[in-house]
């Protein structure tokens, strides 16, 4: 049996404080998270950086928007995900209009010491579904998306576990602000499968 997210989506609510944003603690049965969390393709990520920039990073990250070659169940997973229904879903709840938009699907995986500054996505960037697979994830390991009011780093309104199964999705406006907590040395990978509707 194909399984995917869209079920808890289904009956979802967006939050509008400070801007609109979804967070749902367990979207993906656990069973089937658990098996995308341990075919997890991390022998594809690359390490990607910035600094002394607006939206300063450390991380890794592949794409995998065409699923050649992934392990089973990736490959079904991603096509639902990327197909009209997933998106016809996102627009319904989100009151965003994704017709005519690209799809993307990376892969993004946070280290020991990794992170990512305050920012807000660039413009052609509409809305942002992130699912996160790291298996082994605990809280205090660091790694948290942080949903802020301004870009000043301490003010946060909501802290997101990143724990296996969890998702997030976030329409980007100009005062979306959010970051990605630095993860602690030592910790275990924050992973994530992040799908991007681009105008």
């Amino acid at each position: 049996m194909q399984v995917t997210e869209m079920d808890a989506l289904a009956g979802a609510r967006f939050d509008t404080d400070p801007w609109r944003h979804l967070y749902l603690a367990n979207s993906l049965p656990a069973g089937f998270a658990t098996t995308l969390a341990r075919t997890f393709p991390a022998e594809r990520l690359a390490p990607s950086a910035r600094s002394g920039s607006a939206k300063d990073y450390r991380l890794w990250t592949a794409d995998v928007t065409d699923a050649a070659g992934l392990p089973d169940p990736w490959g079904d997973f991603l096509g639902a995900l990327g197909g009209s229904a997933h998106r016809d879903l996102l627009a319904r709840l989100s009151g965003v209009d994704l017709s005519g938009t690209r799809v993307s699907l990376t892969v993004w995986e946070y280290r020991g010491g990794d992170f990512l500054a305050p920012h807000v996505d660039k413009a052609d960037k509409v809305l942002t579904q992130i699912v996160y697979l790291g298996e082994h994830w605990a809280e205090g390991d660091g790694g948290r998306l942080f949903i802020q009011r301004t870009p000043d780093p301490d003010d946060v309104v909501s802290r997101l576990s990143p724990a296996l199964g969890a998702t997030a999705v976030l329409v980007r406006s100009d005062h979306s602000w959010h970051s990605v907590e630095m993860s602690r040395p030592g910790a275990a990978p924050r992973r994530s499968l992040n799908l991007t509707y681009w105008s």
